[in-house]
């Protein structure tokens, strides 16, 4: 015997949501979920963590993003040790390979990435290419 869960319309507090955002993040990576939940449980409401992992899942770098307040904030990510999120030793990486911004507002954390022209370019987790996006939330690429 099995019991299905009711997928109706819950009330949740916003610690809630965080706990299960953080918990989706995670098992993207199951192999790994020891070490992504540790990053992300430092970071404080309303800011986001950038983490890039290898072809197993396992974080190679990591970068957290305060919450914009006035401005938007932009971070070039790239195999470039100069890149504000530096991923070395991946060739599938170009040196700048993309521009994330992120806006400022209420809600989930707003992101746009633009391709820098790189060989690989833009990939998204559903394997699409793109020159660039626009996101809320969590982002898988």
């Amino acid at each position: 015997m099995s019991m299905l869960e009711d997928s109706g319309p819950h009330m949740r507090s916003n610690s809630e949501e965080r706990l299960q955002d953080q918990m989706a993040l995670a098992s993207c990576f199951a192999r790994a979920r020891p070490i992504l939940t540790a990053l992300v449980a430092g970071v404080k409401e309303g800011d986001a963590v950038i983490v890039a992992t290898d072809q197993n899942g396992f974080p190679v770098a990591q970068r957290v993003i305060e919450r914009p307040k006035d401005l938007p904030h932009a971070v070039v990510i790239g195999r470039h040790n100069r890149c504000a999120l530096a991923i070395p030793n991946d060739s599938r990486v170009s040196l700048r390979h993309l521009l994330l911004t992120s806006w400022p507002g209420q809600g989930p954390m707003r992101f746009r990435g633009y391709d820098l022209g790189g060989r690989a370019g833009v990939i998204l987790a559903d394997g699409k290419r793109v020159p660039g996006f626009s996101a809320h939330g969590q982002v898988a690429l």
